[in-house]
């Protein structure tokens, strides 16, 4: 059986291995949104990226709340690893991960009942809010999705895997592309 992370001692090499995958991963899910914005903007037009941009910021919630629920929880769990008490890190990661979800449902809930008058308050107008509507009626249902990634980015780092999420991040990043270029331009 192989050592624990947390049984080695902390050196430069460690954090290089933790911290480069991570790195990797912010840049492969900025670059989501580039490809995004130019895919749409020279295949469907203007109207349709300002609509991109309106909604994008609704998205960045769940990826808040992601980012809230691991980065509490992670320091947490990984003492709870680095005393050997396994179990209660995995029924503290599962507890985090339902509750992110439950909120993040409700958050979809809000916004998908809630979307036009959002819309229309972070700028949309009559002729921009249809684009809005079919953007947002795709992403927000499942914001759950941008939740998870959020946590599983974190904890999968706290589990010694930080290489997982960034083959998942290059995965998704190449899907995105091709789906972009599929649905829109072809």
């Amino acid at each position: 059986m192989a050592t624990s992370i947390y049984a080695k001692p902390i050196k430069a090499k460690t954090i290089l291995k933790f911290t480069l995958p991570t790195v990797l991963m912010m840049v492969f899910m900025s670059l989501y949104t580039v490809v995004d914005g130019i895919v749409v903007a020279n295949c469907v037009g203007s109207d349709a990226l300002s609509a991109i941009n309106i909604v994008y910021p609704f998205t960045l919630v769940f990826m808040a709340v992601g980012l809230m629920f691991s980065t509490g929880s992670n320091a947490i769990i990984a003492k709870k690893m680095g005393e050997g008490k396994q179990e209660e890190a995995n029924r503290l990661m599962s507890g985090v991960a339902i509750t992110a979800t439950v909120i993040s449902v409700i958050i979809a809930v809000l916004f998908t009942i809630f979307a036009e008058p959002m819309y229309m308050m972070f700028g949309s107008n009559e002729k921009i809010l249809p684009y809005c509507i079919d953007y947002g009626s795709v992403m927000i249902p499942y914001g759950f999705v941008m939740c998870w990634q959020m946590l599983n980015q974190s904890y999968l780092v706290t589990a010694d895997k930080p290489h997982i999420m960034l083959v998942f991040s290059i995965l998704s990043g190449c899907t995105n592309i091709v789906l972009d270029i599929l649905f829109m331009a072809v």
